[in-house]
């Protein structure tokens, strides 16, 4: 694994950590659990590709989208060399269907 890829898993565990703290205790155990049998980047790809929006709701509901994948692909741009220019389009168009504004670098 490339170290720009690790450190995009570690990036992946960390929202997950992140969104059981400003989340109100949300604990999303799917997400968790795929991102430790495939990996963060993989998990991440999948995720956005995927018409499930169940976690993706969930952090929006709770005023939490700055923790989801789709910030960490579209807004990173340390990590966007991991994704293509279409993946990280379709982690914009989700944010956008949500008015996401993006406010600025977010420590992950």
């Amino acid at each position: 694994m490339r170290a720009i890829e690790l450190k995009f898993h570690r990036a992946m565990l960390n929202i997950y950590e992140q969104a059981k703290r400003e989340a109100h205790g949300y604990q999303a155990t799917y997400f968790k659990r795929m991102v430790a049998e495939k990996g963060g980047l993989q998990a991440a790809k999948e995720l956005i590709a995927s018409d499930s929006a169940s976690g993706f709701t969930e952090l929006y509901m709770r005023g939490c989208l700055h923790l989801s994948v789709e910030v960490l692909v579209a807004y990173h741009e340390e990590y966007h060399e991991l994704f293509t220019d279409e993946e990280i389009a379709v982690a914009k168009a989700k944010l956008d269907q949500l008015s996401y504004v993006h406010e600025g670098h977010i420590s992950i």
